[in-house]
């Protein structure tokens, strides 16, 4: 019920089943399970920085933007800046499985970056260039882009609200998810 009535998931599904997000939803929660699973073992298996690979590389070749979600992964179980530091230190302990990751995700994402350069002499397109809107920190239609009927994330998605909420009084693991949902 939450899914339905309190995002736009189910219109995406429906309606605009074309476009990319219902899909980018599934990639994005598989994401998160593969990187809270990634953390939880003392030692990350192969299988498992493989799949860390290649759904970081369908996140981003299904919907560029959601690239940022990749940053879960080395922000997961920070709750404070004290704790970058300590997260630095796991992920160098770690660089032969994110090593892994990384190059499997790389040659995901290659092919798509080929046809781009070849196709438009750049090696990455903005598809919604031709519309003419894009983001500007000097002009960041703050309340526009939270409010409005149009394109406004809390219109569209009234159940981030609680988001808010949980972000604020959140505790235990979910306390770990905060700084990288923020960002």
């Amino acid at each position: 019920i939450s899914i339905t009535w309190g995002t736009n998931l189910f219109h995406y599904g429906v309606f605009d089943g074309t476009f990319s997000h219902a899909f980018a939803f599934f990639l994005v929660c598989s994401w998160m399970l593969i990187v809270e699973r990634w953390w939880e073992l003392e030692r990350p298996t192969w299988r498992l920085s493989l799949a860390l690979g290649i759904v970081a590389a369908l996140i981003v070749l299904v919907r560029h933007t959601n690239a940022i979600f990749l940053l879960v992964l080395p922000l997961y179980g920070v709750t404070r800046w004290t704790d970058l530091r300590a997260r630095i230190a796991s992920l160098w302990e770690r660089r032969k499985w994110l090593g892994v990751a990384t190059l499997v995700g790389a040659i995901g994402i290659l092919p798509q970056l080929a046809l781009y350069r070849m196709s438009t002499s750049s090696w990455l397109v903005n598809p919604y260039s031709a519309l003419n809107i894009g983001f500007s920190f000097g002009s960041p239609r703050i309340v526009a882009v939270l409010f409005s009927t149009q394109k406004g994330l809390l219109f569209w998605s009234p159940l981030l609200v609680f988001t808010v909420i949980g972000a604020i009084v959140a505790k235990g693991w979910a306390r770990g998810l905060v700084w990288s949902a923020v960002l």
